[in-house]
């Protein structure tokens, strides 16, 4: 096994997906950092294209893990849920979302229902 990979899912519209138990709103970015594919059919590629995808590529995704049993202490054994709060950090930093994005997904990894956030791309600049 080799662990987890970055994956950038384009045309995806997570409100959608028939697994979803419940969308959270995280906040807003331009429009401007997310890269707009001219087609309209869902596709999963490895390529960054837009600054959110350089961004995410700065986070490494978790390795596979020892012993995936073992308690996750976000060094030695990480899933993709601390990569996602990773990422919500370095956006944070950034500037590109707000910092009330972070406590908004670490009150919903604690709920038993966390299983997809979203964060809705604003159509005008900031």
């Amino acid at each position: 096994m080799a662990g987890f990979a970055h994956q950038f899912k384009r045309d995806f519209h997570p409100a959608e997906a028939a697994d979803l138990r419940k969308l959270v709103p995280l906040g807003r970015i331009k429009q401007a950092l997310v890269w707009t594919p001219t087609y309209a059919y869902a596709v999963e590629e490895d390529n960054a294209r837009g600054e959110i995808d350089r961004l995410a590529l700065r986070i490494d995704p978790p390795r596979v893990s020892a012993n995936f049993l073992a308690p996750v202490d976000d060094v030695k054994n990480r899933r993709c849920q601390e990569w996602t709060m990773d990422f919500l950090r370095l956006l944070v930093a950034r500037g590109v979302i707000e910092a009330e994005a972070v406590e908004t997904a670490q009150q919903e990894r604690r709920s038993k229902f966390w299983h997809w956030a979203q964060i809705s791309r604003e159509q005008s600049s900031r």
